[in-house]
């Protein structure tokens, strides 16, 4: 009886240990929470945001929501975007593109290329009002490119084939199981034509150079930060120090003014985020899932 009884408070005391445990656990949650959403959208003091871009560039509403937010943060004196990216999709930077350029109607910003910032990495550069980038950054990479895997002479030899009737020739092409065709092929010239003259616009408008000089520079080549401070692609050789005094130095007083990391509010599990936090879910998405669009892309 007594060792029954013995067995009974050891398990009231169990329990109790392992509800202040979980309340300890939910506790620390919601600080959690609460500091991240503080940083998500960069709390109620006057402060620089700062944004990081890594990996592909894809569509990312999140992302936009994101930046439409934080162009409308009064306490958000400036912006500064970190970009270590090789690009991705044309569409998914034009996107990017377009928010940044919302973001700077009405505070200063300023893009630092550490690694790598080419193709729609650096056309999120020109989203901002001043390009940084190291001496041995990568950058440029300017134009467009679309890639298919063929393998119809495996198939021949392993001796498997495609049945398919369809409305019209050039629909479902090009495909992997057979050559691309010359009216397929003329179809996708036209559109790497539209989406690469978009780019050169762009590039003309925003570093403010003739349009010819722009499709110059616009061969697909990679510069240097070096050589792309030459050839007026870029604003200046530095550091994100730079990048971020440069944007301190724009507002009045701003020159203690904080910097705060926002990120995008995400509702993923454990695996996706950590995924995204790298960015290598762009990364799978575009090569292994399949890439929505033309890329503007460094490879």
């Amino acid at each position: 009886m007594s060792s029954e009884r013995d067995n009974l408070l050891d398990r009231r005391k169990l329990k109790r240990k392992l509800g202040l445990w979980q309340g300890g656990a939910l506790l620390l949650l919601a600080i959690l929470v609460v500091t991240g959403v503080g940083k998500m959208w960069g709390g109620d003091q006057p402060h620089i945001a700062r944004i990081t871009l890594t990996g592909m560039i894809t569509d990312d509403f999140a992302r936009e929501e994101m930046l439409a937010r934080l162009a409308k943060n009064e306490n958000a004196k400036g912006l500064i975007v970190r970009i270590n990216s090789p690009g991705g999709t044309v569409a998914g930077s034009e996107a990017l593109f377009g928010g940044l350029r919302e973001v700077s109607e009405n505070k200063p910003t300023a893009a630092f290329i550490g690694t790598i910032g080419a193709s729609g990495g650096y056309i999120a550069a020109l989203g901002t009002d001043r390009i940084f980038a190291r001496k041995n950054a990568l950058t440029g990479s300017i134009g467009i490119i679309f890639q298919t895997p063929e393998f119809s002479a495996f198939f021949e030899k392993v001796g498997v084939g495609m049945q398919e009737v369809k409305s019209s020739p050039l629909k479902g092409g090009p495909s992997f199981y057979e050559p691309m065709n010359d009216d397929q092929r003329a179809v996708i010239r036209q559109m790497i034509d539209d989406s690469n003259n978009w780019f050169v616009d762009v590039v003309s408008d925003r570093r403010e150079m003739e349009r010819e000089t722009a499709n110059l520079l616009a061969d697909g080549r990679v510069y240097t930060g070096v050589r792309a401070l030459e050839n007026d692609l870029i604003d200046e050789v530095g550091g994100e120090m730079q990048a971020i005094d440069w944007v301190r130095g724009q507002e009045e007083g701003g020159e203690e003014l904080p910097v705060v990391d926002y990120r995008p509010q995400r509702n993923e599990g454990l695996l996706e985020g950590a995924l995204s936090l790298v960015g290598f879910d762009r990364f799978l998405e575009t090569r292994f899932v399949g890439p929505s669009g033309l890329l503007a892309v460094a490879q």
